[in-house]
């Protein structure tokens, strides 16, 4: 099941159609696998964000877009939020 959300998420459906997918619209039951999937869809939509022009800011800027896209690409093989600032390296 999380690789056809990996999967769903990777062709940008939007994240409460591949939430929905997972939780197979049984929305009263929790996992931890839910906030993974929304902090993938907020990193993707930090990194989509337009910047200002000016030259230290760009560079800042451009080290920022670097790691978000490494912990982007990262974020689905993590099943919990826990799992992921204990053992993705972005967070050490």
């Amino acid at each position: 099941m999380l690789h056809c959300v990996s999967v769903c998420l990777h062709v940008r459906l939007s994240v409460s159609v591949c939430l929905s997918v997972y939780y197979s619209d049984n929305w009263y039951t929790f996992t931890a696998y839910s906030n993974v999937m929304w902090i993938h869809y907020l990193i993707d939509k930090l990194m989509k964000t337009k910047t200002s022009t000016s030259t230290d800011k760009s560079r800042q800027q451009n080290m920022l877009h670097r790691q978000l896209r490494y912990v982007h690409r990262e974020l689905l093989d993590y099943s919990s939020t826990v799992q992921l600032i204990t053992d993705c390296a972005f967070f050490l």
